[in-house]
């Protein structure tokens, strides 16, 4: 009885685990709109710290026949300082996610951009899932979580407000 107990809260565990993070649906809007761009002050983090720019470019795609769409970031760089500028976001769509917190229909708070691969400033490489908090605000807001860690040591922290483009919202 002790063993299938046991087995019976590993399973409950790994799957608590499992969909803590895990994406579902979402809408994202405007839908087919390309160009907007959000920027802000950040700190980068591999063996040194530094503080940059950050830009960041997101296009949303059509909905499909519920109604749920996706968003991308399709460029993504560091400026303002000579560490910066040797920072590579390799330029590829980064996929938006949305991470579940309440109920469908209502806004997104957590989201997760995906697949990110960075060239450092020393020459090495980080890779992974960045965790942001996501405000629909006027602007609307995209605050890197402190928690959020690439594999290979790097991070970014900071604030990215939506600067120009159609005002974009994601609800879950």
């Amino acid at each position: 009885m002790r063993k299938i107990l046991a087995t019976f809260v590993a399973i409950a565990a790994a799957t608590a685990i499992t969909n803590a993070h895990t994406a579902h649906a979402a809408a994202f809007s405007p839908p087919n709109a390309i160009n907007m761009v959000f920027e802000g002050d950040v700190e980068f983090r591999e063996n040194l710290t530094f503080n940059c720019t950050m830009t960041a470019h997101v296009l949303t795609t059509n909905p499909d026949g519920a109604g749920n769409n996706e968003g991308y970031v399709y460029a993504a760089g560091l400026s303002n300082g000579f560490l910066c500028s040797l920072v590579s976001l390799q330029q590829a769509l980064y996929p938006i996610a949305v991470l579940p917190t309440g109920p469908s229909g209502v806004p997104a708070t957590d989201i997760e951009i995906q697949g990110i691969s960075v060239v450092t400033a020393m020459g090495g490489t980080c890779t992974g899932n960045l965790w942001a908090d996501w405000s629909d605000g006027a602007p609307a807001t995209i605050t890197f979580s402190p928690l959020s860690t690439l594999t290979g040591g790097c991070t970014i922290r900071g604030t990215l407000s939506q600067v120009s483009g159609p005002a974009l919202t994601i609800t879950q």
